[in-house]
């Protein structure tokens, strides 16, 4: 249940600490005092998103602050699915930087939006008045039935196995697409596979041409500059290598003089021997090298072929057009095989959907086996609220495809009098009754889904009287399960809380604020009585006041 609330640089409010207690309270004030903005405080820790607007104070950090007990709702596995720190005591902080950044904690573990709200859903069920048109979606009547069915395990086997359902689908279709698309691009893909294919390219082979054409192309001139360098080295009248071998004869003769003629010696001996190896090298070269018009003829049309690829791909390298002939092949290989990877795919659909179709049934048959059950509660709790008789019935009829909630579609039809036909209730009834309608699904449902605290937000809308005592009653009831505070403008109802607080505004340094107190005795009979009379509060107000607190 909500113990505390903190709230600080929000809107009206500067400052406001609060403490709730368990079972049925109430909260009453003037038009504009500041109630909705209390409940806009509590929406941010339940993930509602939030913008600099609401700061008070637009230079300094805003935050709001609530503090559970959760010690009996089981919600240790919860916390740790989303990597949080159990405690009992979970306190839920949101803050909102003058830069519009925010931030969420859960004790004091950083969550995101996503995170908060789905743990605040498990916390606390913040029901205003817009909610009531709730009523005119065919989902949330579905989630009623569910959660008064206890359908949530086999809803969510349903899902689990409905999301295999929708991919499988997505992929067959994209299959097909895919099939049918190919199917006129394959002639051509076999025509550029066969192109690359007939190439027989290898990697590197463009450089490797180029450089055999570079060097055939230039023969004539390579081999004269060949065996000019060796005839000058070995055959020339100069004749290099003999000179040097000469020079190290020579310098024999002196080496015992002196130990650098020795070093030069060394050095000639090395000059000599790589100049060796560069003649028998040229040698080998000019052997090699031929001039042959044929191959030079071969080399050029290679080129031509290799670059007029990588032009027609564009692309710049034989490695990229290799990758290309493989990814046609594989793109080949597949378009082939359309039609058997079809035939698997159909087959595992199917068998999905034969799993689906078995779960969908039994979620159709614990819905419908609950619709007298909410009948017969909603029919009797209206009656209660001054409306013996009010008619509802759950219209089942079936979807035509699968949804992420079944196969089911359900209304809730509903009429406010003796033997008229019911209808749609979003078509039919008026505000107070689906005012009413909505605070008898949140009775049932409180019995069913065990939730720390709920707030109803004037749901009271449109009642009066022994009507708005009916629904204190209720509300009141509905304290034995879950923490019940109730946002009111009716003293029959706000009578009826076990602890009222009052949302006030007052103004100090010319400046508007807003707040709230838990009220004293003496403080909820004045409270009660002006909820009667209005500001002039008369002492038939203060008795009826009291009376209605019984207080003697």
């Amino acid at each position: 249940m909500l113990q505390s609330l903190r709230i600080h640089n929000y809107a009206l409010i500067d400052v406001l600490e609060i403490e709730f207690s368990a079972g049925f309270s109430t909260i009453t004030g003037e038009t504009g005092a500041g109630k909705s903005i209390l409940l806009g405080a509590l929406a941010l820790i339940t993930g509602q998103r939030a913008d600099t607007t609401v700061l008070r104070n637009d230079q300094n950090k805003c935050f709001v602050e609530a503090s559970f007990d959760i010690s009996n709702y089981n919600l240790q596995k919860l916390f740790a699915d989303n990597e949080i720190d159990w405690d009992a005591k979970t306190i839920i902080r949101r803050e909102i930087a003058p830069t519009g950044k925010t931030r969420a904690f859960i004790n004091d573990t950083p969550v995101n939006l996503l995170t908060l709200k789905l743990i605040g859903e498990y916390l606390i069920d913040i029901h205003s008045q817009h909610e009531n048109l709730l009523l005119h979606s065919d989902v949330f009547q579905l989630d009623v039935v569910d959660i008064i069915a206890l359908n949530s395990d086999l809803l969510s086997k349903y899902q689990t196995i409905f999301t295999t359902y929708s991919e499988q689908k997505k992929e067959l279709s994209d299959l097909l697409n895919a099939a049918a698309t190919s199917k006129g691009d394959l002639e051509y893909t076999k025509f550029l596979f066969d192109e690359l294919d007939k190439a027989k390219l290898k990697e590197g082979e463009l450089t490797e041409v180029e450089s055999e054409y570079n060097i055939l192309r230039n023969s004539e001139q390579i081999l004269g500059i060949l065996n000019a360098a060796g005839f000058q080295l070995k055959n020339d009248d100069v004749n290099v290598l003999l000179t040097l071998k000469k020079i190290k004869h020579d310098f024999n003769e002196i080496a015992g003089y002196s130990s650098h003629i020795r070093s030069l010696i060394e050095r000639i001996e090395s000059v000599f021997l790589e100049l060796s190896d560069i003649v028998n090298e040229v040698e080998v070269q000019v052997e090699k090298l031929e001039v042959n018009p044929d191959r030079l003829i071969f080399l050029q049309e290679r080129i031509d072929l290799l670059y007029g690829l990588i032009k027609k791909h564009k692309i710049s390298t034989d490695l990229e057009l290799i990758n290309i002939r493989e990814k046609l092949k594989q793109k080949i290989d597949l378009d082939e095989n359309f039609d058997s990877e079809i035939e698997n795919r159909k087959k595992k659909l199917q068998q999905t959907e034969i799993k689906l179709h078995d779960v969908a049934s039994k979620l159709s048959e614990s819905r419908k086996g609950k619709a007298l059950y909410i009948k017969e509660q909603l029919e009797s709790i209206l009656k209660v609220l001054g409306m013996p008789h009010a008619t509802i019935e759950l219209a089942f009829t079936k979807h035509p495809s699968y949804t992420e909630k079944g196969i089911d579609q359900i209304q809730f039809l509903f009429s406010a009098n003796k033997n008229k036909t019911p209808m749609p209730v979003a078509q039919v009834a008026s505000g107070g009754e689906i005012a009413r309608v909505m605070l008898c699904l949140k009775h049932i449902i409180s019995e069913k889904k065990k939730l720390p605290t709920i707030i109803f937000d004037e749901i009271d809308t449109g009642v009066s009287g022994e009507i708005a005592f009916a629904m204190g009653q209720l509300m009141n009831e509905m304290a034995n399960n879950m923490q019940t505070i109730s946002i009111t403008h009716l003293p029959q109802i706000a009578a009826q809380g076990k602890y009222q607080y009052k949302v006030f505004k007052f103004i100090e340094n010319e400046q508007t604020f807003s707040n709230i107190k838990l009220l004293s005795q003496t403080e909820r009979i004045e409270e009660i009585a002006q909820l009667i009379s209005g500001t002039s509060v008369s002492k038939v107000a203060i008795e009826t006041a009291k009376e209605l607190l019984n207080i003697k």
